[in-house]
């Protein structure tokens, strides 16, 4: 992936798209990056959050929200997961 990290919007969420070959701890500091970059086109909105290309456990999840919190106005509502079945 050219693009380590890939934020697609849609109506009433973010989804963002990870880089499955890339080491957590430097895709942290990806998303801490781009969000930061964009913070003041997110403004100050509610979403919901949907990650996207990689398995992550509830830890990595967490710290991705906090990532995006800390870099931005948004307000987190909730992560949409997909049920594999």
């Amino acid at each position: 992936m050219s693009n380590p990290v890939v934020i697609k919007s849609y109506k009433g969420g973010i989804a963002v798209y990870l880089d499955e070959s890339l080491a957590f701890e430097q895709l942290l500091l990806e998303v801490s990056g781009k969000f930061r970059e964009g913070a003041r086109f997110f403004g100050e909105a509610r979403v919901a959050v949907s990650f996207e290309g990689r398995s992550l456990s509830d830890e990595e999840e967490n710290a991705l929200v906090d990532a995006i919190s800390c870099n931005t106005n948004l307000h987190i509502i909730c992560v949409v997961g997909k049920d594999p079945e």
